[in-house]
Order: C-alpha cells, then sequence, then structure tokens
C-alpha cells in the first residue's frame, strides 16, 4: 500500500510540473488550463458591412519609402516588426527582405540570389531571434536558415534539412517548425510524419506533435497556407487553415488548445474523417465550418477570417471574426469600411504594440477613389505626401474597441 501511495504521489507531482510548464509565469494571458470556446451561431447575427469607426479607437499609418524601382515591394507575404524595425518578405515577385525603420525609411534590402553564403534562390519565411537581435530566413530549395542583424548583414546559416511551409522563434535555443503534411526524413531519426517539430539550434528534435498522413511520394496537401504561427508580448500561437482550435505554444514546446470557435450544427467532426482531403472537400462544399485564414491576437482582442458556407470564387462566405476576450462579444462581418478615410479595412498581416497592421496597396487605394467617382489623389491621416500607383505600400495600424452588436 505504502508503495502505491508513493506511485500516485509520484504521479501527480509530475503531472502538477507539466501543467505548471504550460502556464504563462508572467501572467500575460491566462493559464493554458482554461480552453476558451468562442461560440459562433447561425448567419443571422453575421453582419454584411460594418463602419470601422464603430469597432476602432485609433487609426494611423506608415507610408514606406520608394527609394528607386529596385525597392520597389511585389507583394508582402510576410510582416514582422520588432522593436524599430520592420520586415517585409515579398517571396516570389521579387524574391526579397525589405528592412524598414518605423518611420518608413529604408535601410536595407537583403536579395542575394545563389547558394552561396548569405545568398539564397527562394526566401520563404522569416521570424526573429529576439535575444539575439537577428533575422531568421528560410531557404526552402536549400533547406537552410540564414541569420541575418538588424541592418541585413549576414551572419550565418544552419542547413537544417527540413522541408516546411513556417517556423517561429520560441525562446533562446528553441524553434517551431509546421510542415503541414511535408514528408521528411532525417538520417538521426529517420521518418518524421509530423506537423508540428520543435528544434533547438544544434539541431536537435525536442519535440514532435500532431502526426500527419504523408507518405513517401505523396505530394503536400491539397491546401497550404502562408502563416501558421503569429504571436504576441512573447506568447506564440499555432493555427491551421479548415482547423476550428488555436493552440498556444508552451515554453516547454508543447501545444495546448488555447481556443476553440464553436461552429454549433457546422462543426467538424473529426472522427468521420480518414484524412485532410475529405475535410477540405466538405469545407468548400459549406457542410462544416472553420477558420480560413491567419488568426491574430493582442491582450484584448482576436481576429481571424472563418469560411461559412459554400466557397466561391466572389468569398462570399467568407467573413472576418473579431472576439473581444475581456467582454467576450463575437462580431461577424463581410467587409469593414474605413469611413474615417473612406478606404477599406484590409484584414491585419501582423500585431505590433496593441496596433493590428494592416497592407495597404497604393494601387487599391486609387481604385477605391476611382469606383467612388472621386478623383485618384489619395491622401491619409497623418500622411503629407501624395501616394502614387507605383509607391510602395502603406501600414495601417488599427486598435480595436469594446463593441456592442446593438449598434450594427
Amino acid at each position: 500500500m505504502k508503495l502505491i501511495y508513493l506511485l500516485k504521489l509520484f504521479l501527480s507531482v509530475i503531472f502538477f510540473l507539466f501543467l505548471l510548464s504550460c502556464s504563462n509565469t508572467n501572467n500575460k494571458i491566462k493559464n493554458l488550463k482554461e480552453m476558451e470556446i468562442i461560440q459562433v451561431s447561425g448567419k443571422q447575427t453575421f453582419k454584411d458591412r460594418i463602419e470601422l469607426s464603430k469597432i476602432s479607437s485609433d487609426i494611423k499609418y506608415i507610408k514606406l519609402e520608394t527609394v528607386n524601382n529596385n525597392s520597389l515591394i511585389g507583394k508582402v507575404d510576410r510582416l514582422l516588426l520588432f522593436k524599430d524595425r520592420i520586415f517585409i518578405l515579398d517571396r516570389k515577385i521579387t524574391k526579397s527582405i525589405y528592412i524598414f525603420d518605423m518611420n518608413g525609411n529604408l535601410l536595407n534590402i537583403i536579395n542575394k540570389i545563389g547558394k552561396g553564403p548569405g545568398e539564397f534562390l527562394k526566401p520563404f519565411d522569416i521570424t526573429i531571434d529576439k535575444k539575439n537581435n537577428t533575422l531568421m530566413v528560410y531557404c526552402q530549395d536549400e533547406r537552410k536558415i540564414n541569420y541575418y542583424n538588424f541592418d541585413g548583414t549576414f551572419l550565418k546559416d544552419w542547413k537544417i534539412n527540413i522541408f516546411f511551409w513556417a517556423f517561429q522563434y520560441i525562446k533562446p535555443d528553441m524553434l517551431a517548425i509546421f510542415t503541414h503534411n511535408a514528408y521528411n526524413y532525417l538520417n538521426d531519426y529517420g521518418e518524421i510524419p509530423y506537423n508540428l517539430l520543435i528544434f533547438n539550434t544544434n539541431g536537435q528534435l525536442l519535440s514532435k506533435q500532431f502526426r500527419s498522413k504523408a507518405k513517401i511520394g505523396e505530394s503536400i496537401s491539397v491546401y497550404s497556407k502562408d502563416q501558421y504561427f503569429s504571436d504576441f508580448d512573447d506568447n506564440i500561437y499555432l493555427y491551421w487553415m479548415f482547423n476550428d482550435t488555436i493552440y498556444r505554444i508552451c515554453d516547454n514546446g508543447i501545444a495546448e488548445p488555447f481556443f476553440q470557435i464553436k461552429f454549433q450544427s457546422h462543426r467538424i467532426n473529426y472522427s468521420k474523417y480518414s484524412n485532410d482531403s475529405e475535410i477540405f472537400r466538405d469545407i468548400i462544399a459549406g457542410n462544416v465550418w472553420s477558420i480560413y485564414s491567419n488568426v491574430l491576437l493582442n491582450k484584448d482582442f482576436l481576429i481571424t477570417k472563418i469560411a461559412a458556407g459554400t466557397i466561391t470564387n466572389d468569398l462570399s462566405n467568407i467573413y472576418f471574426l473579431l472576439y473581444n476576450m475581456n467582454s467576450k462579444n463575437v462580431l461577424i462581418f463581410h467587409k469593414a469600411e474605413n469611413n474615417t478615410d473612406n478606404y477599406v479595412f484590409n484584414f491585419p498581416q501582423a500585431v505590433f504594440n496593441n496596433y493590428f497592421v494592416s497592407v495597404l496597396y497604393p494601387e487599391q487605394l486609387i481604385n477605391d477613389k476611382e469606383k467612388n467617382g472621386n478623383n485618384n489623389t489619395v491622401l491619409l491621416k497623418g500622411i503629407d505626401s501624395k501616394i502614387n500607383e507605383f509607391d510602395n505600400p502603406i501600414l495601417m495600424f488599427t486598435k480595436f474597441k469594446d463593441f456592442n452588436n446593438e449598434l450594427f
């Protein structure tokens, strides 16, 4: 009996330590044991259009400098803001990483194409080592990670030999990788049929989670998303398209459910599916609803997009979901009109100092002006100069405020 008692005591201590390791010791975010449910009812509660002024307390802009044609950004695939730097990845069009200061001044462009030190063929994703103030660039074709300082100077590289879709710095000497059903094989570990891999910077595999269905010779999943991680205030979140759960990665590298969007009768019953393709077909047909885009959180709000009906080319069944973590209010809408400056509100791509940061393309702003019957002179609050069609994008910073659904 004494042995049994000691065994139970030992297991209880181990379980307690596990929970402790998954809690946020600085109390910035609630304990992970309490997964929060976001209730989504029928479409009768959804809104078509709302005015941004009713849900925002502040909007400001940063115009990114255009030095010459060689400095033009084709498309913002990844946007990171840290301390006094803005990092932008253009994955396909210019295959470059742009570094700006917080006034929008262009500091450097990383774009050396090749296979040598500091070069790449395809810069696929970026993350920031916050301890060492370095930018990490995943070069997908070469299966390596390049390290640069914040001025763009090359420091070193790491031959990781893993194919993946996204990666994220967690803490010193720990990196999260999301493969999304990519097949990987490492000599030291053999086959690695898992979606989430946790490595240290010595190349040691610390953890593997969310078993995938990939097999030798199979292609990548039928769908993919550019971004699978988001972070705010040292909290790292994981999510993926066509799912209903948002995870937070603990300091020990374990991903724990943090939020679940409950779609009621339209929820995904994972037990009935044998593979991801079946889920994909049901979501496209509108039989089940799911997360459709990136998920971003600050200390008060969560924002994402959801697929709520048949997915068509006009994306008429794709909706914004804004959730206030304090009041528990949920607002679901199709479009938000920036009635302050009379322009569109684009879905954010980053969070900085409690602001959600969207990318506005000058051509889009000018087209909005023309549709409204105005001239093509685009002016934004806080930006003195005229915006031209071939300028670099503008960053829009939006701070949300609590809202009452009865106002809409």
